[in-house]
């Protein structure tokens, strides 16, 4: 694993994000525009909703068999249900296309 850690502009009160990839690069079968999409709402709620102070942290873990997970965590407000719908619909192509 490979980790990158930046910090905000400003003093030492901004925000930070850690970033966690395997040495790797890991390829997946999946619609790339909907990945980025879910991905890139996803982190703009985190970053949104993380304080001043706070953290958001991406992992990419390549799992046995051959899958891959993203990881995304902050110390800000919880998401909203609708992101998180968006999400699972991501998951659910995603799976489909694996299985055939």
């Amino acid at each position: 694993q490979k980790e990158m850690k930046t910090g905000g502009c400003g003093g030492g009160d901004s925000s930070s994000t850690v970033v966690s990839r395997p040495l790797r690069p890991v390829y997946v079968a999946a619609c790339s525009s909907d990945v980025r999409r879910a991905l890139s709402q996803v982190l703009d709620s985190a970053l949104q909703r993380t304080p001043r102070g706070g953290a958001v942290s991406i992992s990419l873990v390549r799992e046995e068999g051959g899958c891959a997970t993203v990881w995304i965590s902050d110390s800000g407000l919880e998401m909203q249900s609708e992101l998180i719908g968006s999400l699972q619909d991501v998951e659910m192509a995603v799976a489909d296309l694996t299985a055939s």
